[in-house]
């Protein structure tokens, strides 16, 4: 693109991808075609590497790059772009310019789904305009915003989530008085047991009301005051059963 304010003619250009080096630029200009000028000068093509990927147009094959010297406009087929990690919600991206980074609306990235990784531990599955990665919650600063029985949400930097305390492994390790502290994959959880009923606990968190079995608590590290109402919880309902037991008992007895 070329403008003429009457003095100065200005022209811009799309770098063609390559490797870094000296090219020689020759331009031809021509005035209603009577005049002409042709020139050249060498102009420099820098590495893409360290570059940060500001922005894509998917359908207008459009890419975004910030330079230490300028903004620049290229395709994006052109670069073979591939996204190849996530480190502290930031996309690390591997280009025939070198390396650059991103941030992941940048790239429009969209988590698509959770997937269990080669060591058991759960993933964020991630869609990119540059590829498709696993990445761990720690790198998208995921946090569990709510609970609901058995089923959470995860709030990350790219969306939410929403999977079952089991796909996540949560687990209570220790119950202080009635405060209870529950890991998983995403991070630990606080809350207070508020309800026994039946084999199933109750316990009251910031971000809802999670259930776990009587049997689940038996094995963790329980403080005194709740253990001590626990046993007396049990106790209370074995009374109430020996108590039926002996009253139907008495009424088969003969006069």
């Amino acid at each position: 693109m070329a403008r003429y304010d009457g003095a100065w003619v200005y022209a811009s250009f799309i770098m063609p991808n390559g490797e870094p080096g000296i090219l020689l630029l020759t331009v031809w200009m021509w005035d209603n075609a009577t005049r002409w000028f042709a020139g050249s000068l060498a102009i420099e093509r820098i590495s893409g590497a360290g570059a940060l990927l500001i922005g894509v147009e998917t359908a207008a094959d459009i890419a975004y790059i910030k330079t230490k010297v300028d903004t620049i406009t290229t395709k994006l087929s052109d670069l073979d772009a591939k996204i190849v990690a996530i480190k502290d919600g930031v996309a690390v991206i591997d280009t025939k310019l070198g390396t650059m980074t991103a941030t992941l609306s940048a790239i429009n990235a969209t988590l698509t789904q959770l997937i269990v990784g080669t060591k058991g531990d759960i993933l964020a599955k991630i869609d990119t305009a540059v590829g498709t990665i696993t990445a761990k919650f720690s790198d998208l600063d995921a946090k569990i915003t709510k609970v609901s029985g058995d089923l959470v949400t995860i709030s990350t930097k790219i969306g939410d989530v929403t999977t079952t305390l089991g796909d996540i492994k949560a687990k209570v390790v220790a119950i202080d008085g009635s405060v209870a502290t529950i890991n998983t994959d995403v991070g630990v959880i606080k809350g207070t047991v508020s309800k026994i009923d039946g084999t199933t606990a109750t316990i009251k968190t910031d971000a809802g009301d999670m259930k776990v079995k009587l049997d689940e608590l038996s094995r963790v590290t329980v403080g005194v005051p709740l253990f001590i109402y626990v046993i007396t919880a049990l106790s209370l309902i074995a009374a109430i059963f020996a108590i039926i037991a002996v009253v139907m008992i008495h009424r088969r007895m003969p006069a």
